[in-house]
């Protein structure tokens, strides 16, 4: 019917539907077998290098969730976080907005491979402006998993080549090990470009995960305040 219509009137239509009524009640929750590590284990990896020593900023849908959960139980300060919650593909951009501010400061952006795809632009940006402070992690699975599952861009494209193109750092391959993750952020130093490293993960989220549940603005103030000093 909605085809008809635009046919008829040679113009586009829009449908409105009811929340949920696309897609499964539940959302899966499990994880796949796989040899990969889940998100929360790559992100575990990263803050265990630098813990309160970076400004940490999350990609939206479940990865912000499980960025928020690892911070927490790393007893990073709440101050050094932001959760890009709702906004797809413009985690990289403030980042670099951080960066660039604070240039003595490490900020690492954990992004999401679809969010990555969806604001390639921004991989050249970060380099034209030689944010070399900032480390950009790709946490790809893959998948459109907050929204469906649907397969992404993830595994189609080669991110490293395409982030090399621009000028990142980077170590030449995706990574998917916590030990790579950790060899690679140990021998980090503050250079003329910001690092990339594209990390292969599985799919899911454990089914325990709590939605996140935090007061934006007063985050954004805490924020503020690290940013202050």
């Amino acid at each position: 019917m909605a085809v008809a219509k635009a046919k008829e009137i040679s113009s586009p239509v829009a449908l409105i539907a009811k929340k949920a009524i696309l897609t499964e009640k539940v959302k899966k929750q499990d994880y796949p077998e796989s040899k990969l590590m889940n998100r929360e284990e790559a992100v575990s990896a990263v803050v265990d290098v630098f813990g309160n020593d970076a400004i940490y900023l999350g990609t939206t849908g479940r990865a912000t969730r499980e960025v928020h959960e690892q911070l927490k139980a790393h007893a990073v300060g709440e101050g050094h976080e932001f959760q890009n919650v709702g906004s797809m593909g413009h985690v990289s951009s403030v980042g670099l907005g951080i960066a660039l501010a604070k240039p003595n400061q490490k900020v690492v952006v954990f992004d999401g491979d679809a969010a990555a795809v969806m604001h390639l632009g921004a991989f050249a940006t970060n380099c034209r402006y030689k944010a070399g402070n900032m480390i950009h992690i790709v946490l790809n699975n893959g998948v459109n998993e907050s929204v469906g599952g649907q397969p992404s861009a993830g595994y189609v494209v080669n991110l490293t080549e395409i982030a090399n193109a621009c000028g990142y750092r980077t170590p030449g391959h995706a990574v998917e090990t916590k030990e790579e993750i950790q060899a690679i952020l140990k021998d980090y130093k503050k250079g003329e470009m910001p690092l990339f490293i594209d990390v292969h993960v599985r799919q899911g989220i454990r089914s325990d995960m709590p939605k996140l549940n935090i007061d934006h603005k007063a985050r954004k103030i805490a924020l503020m305040e690290t940013l202050k000093k």
